[in-house]
């Protein structure tokens, strides 16, 4: 069952933290999201962590579109602390990365394992990722 997604707040868009640092909001039950903004630029750094599959795709579709609706030109977004993605996450990152680009800006994943990076070029995302040297 998703659950819908809390608005982050203005200072976490900001990359401010509210409570904690770093400033984690979660998303979804196991989907948590970090970020940080160069306001003047709109480029956001977003690392997630937990799980991107059909339970929290819906919430993680919901928190991608509320960053681009506050301006977000550019996500770069960490993967590296995820568990997993499936095809459902595949598809969260497409909507996101088609939204942006037809924005003019764009969506780029970092440091993601190799069967992530496989997972993306089978569903025709391998523009997305920026190749790293990590295994996972």
């Amino acid at each position: 069952m998703s659950l819908a997604c809390a608005p982050m707040s203005r200072q976490w868009l900001r990359g401010e933290a509210d409570d904690a640092d770093p400033p984690w909001h979660q998303i979804h039950e196991h989907l948590w999201i970090c970020g940080r903004t160069a306001s003047s630029t709109g480029v956001m750094f977003v690392e997630l962590c937990g799980a991107i599959d059909t339970d929290s795709a819906s919430a993680l579709t919901c928190a991608f579109d509320e960053l681009i609706g506050s301006a977000a030109i550019s996500l770069y977004i960490d993967v590296s602390a995820l568990d997993t993605v499936d095809n459902a996450g595949a598809r969260t990152l497409a909507h996101a990365a088609n939204t942006l680009e037809a924005q003019g800006g764009r969506l780029r994943v970092l440091n993601a394992w190799k069967s992530l990076e496989r997972l993306l070029e089978m569903n025709g995302l391998g523009r997305l990722l920026i190749v790293s040297d990590r295994t996972h």
